[in-house]
């Protein structure tokens, strides 16, 4: 009789013991998330051509890059609907081109040049692209020999350099041509160089002299004032690498070590830092490159040959561990993020093809980090010894 109330009670408590390691493990699994699974799309290449990078996207996932074939890199355009567009070159002068930048309009920066083989040098220079107007070539009436275009923002304000020792930034639109910066004689510098530009006109640069080496983080609004962002904690110097619409500024600040053996400076102690009007200059905690930033403060990047996501709430996740093994595909590069939290990569397959490519997140599905799945197990394991113990009981009884 004692040993069939034991059974009756330990039978009883079982469904409560079951609900709780349950609970246990959904708990776990609902707070331990490592990052979103991310579908890919292969961008394919341009006809005769051997290999796609993919540079920028917009908010319409519009995707621009550069393929490469035997004549150097051609520019291209890619949407869902129409597939990858060749945008052309500029003339015979320039008859290679890279697209560097896209906006929600469609509108697209980047880089002509002429440095490629045989063909004869005339330099480079930035170009805007439309579907109205082709390819527009910028700053040709500069006398410098080279320039490249950087981006865009969505009121089709492109950023752009010209010039050979000491570039010079400018912003170019339709109504105004290009409007010259000047960066860096205001402040003593010898050298300005700008990154990126948002929808509000800010534009992020980075100031330095060419001895001793190093620069500071700056930022140029629409009114002409600059701000100097600033360095972390026990660091000398910062970089600008990128801007979102809420103005926030990722970049890296660092400290520079004299090595006499090579006679040049090494950096040192660097970390990638987040900078906004509010806070000022934080740290992430970690020593990666920043290549872009959403609104959502999403960054990606890379660490090494490793392409990375950070964000404040997860810190660094490895983009080739939130794609599905089963695609065959190792990510190389991740070069920009839109607001939808679309990546623009690139990436080889098991063929060694190197392709442009689109990382989707999967709405809703979250990959486990793997404490998490250890503990999922260990629940299982428990509830199985469980059973295990109600099926000896039972056995015990009917003797």
């Amino acid at each position: 009789m004692a040993l069939t109330n034991t059974l009756e009670t330990s039978i009883t408590k079982l469904p409560i013991i079951y609900g709780i390691a349950a609970l246990i493990t959904l708990g776990m699994n609902a707070k331990a998330m490592a990052g979103t699974l991310y579908d890919i799309t292969d961008l394919g290449i341009l006809p005769g051509r051997t290999s796609s990078d993919a540079s920028s996207l917009n908010d319409l996932g519009q995707i621009v890059g550069g393929s490469y074939g035997d004549d150097g890199w051609r520019a291209f355009l890619w949407s869902a609907s129409t597939g990858m567009k060749d945008l052309g070159y500029l003339q015979s002068a320039y008859p290679t081109s890279y697209a560097s930048g896209i906006n929600n309009a469609g509108q697209v920066v980047g880089t002509v040049d002429g440095y490629f083989g045989d063909y004869v040098r005339p330099g480079s220079r930035p170009f805007f692209w439309s579907n109205n107007t082709g390819m527009v070539g910028l700053a040709l009436n500069d006398t410098s020999p080279d320039g490249s275009g950087k981006a865009i923002n969505n009121y089709g304000q492109v950023l752009g350099d010209v010039g050979h020792i000491g570039y010079s930034d400018f912003i170019w639109s339709q109504n105004t041509g290009e409007t010259y910066l000047n960066l860096n004689a205001p402040l003593g510098y010898d050298r300005a160089y700008a990154s990126d530009l948002n929808d509000n006109g800010q534009v992020v640069a980075t100031l330095y002299n060419l001895y001793p080496p190093g620069g500071r983080a700056f930022l140029s609004s629409i009114n002409g004032s600059i701000t100097d962002l600033g360095t972390l904690p026990g660091r000398d110097f910062s970089t600008a690498n990128a801007i979102n619409n809420a103005g926030q500024v990722v970049g890296i600040s660092y400290n520079l070590n004299y090595n006499s053996d090579t006679g040049s400076y090494d950096e040192q102690f660097a970390h990638t830092f987040l900078w906004s009007i509010t806070s000022g200059m934080t740290d992430t905690g970690y020593d990666f490159y920043p290549n872009d930033i959403n609104d959502a403060g999403q960054v990606v990047g890379s660490i090494g040959s490793s392409p990375i996501l950070w964000s404040s709430s997860d810190g660094i996740v490895d983009l080739n561990t939130l794609i599905d093994p089963s695609q065959d595909w190792k990510i190389l590069g991740a070069n920009a993020i839109n607001e939808k939290g679309q990546i623009a990569a690139t990436g080889i397959n098991q063929s060694g093809q190197t392709r442009a490519l689109l990382l989707t997140p999967r709405s809703g599905e979250a990959v486990p980090e793997p404490m998490t799945i250890g503990s999922t197990l260990l629940a299982g394991a428990g509830l199985v010894y469980l059973r295990r113990r109600q099926l000896l009981s039972s056995s015990k009884l009917a003797e």
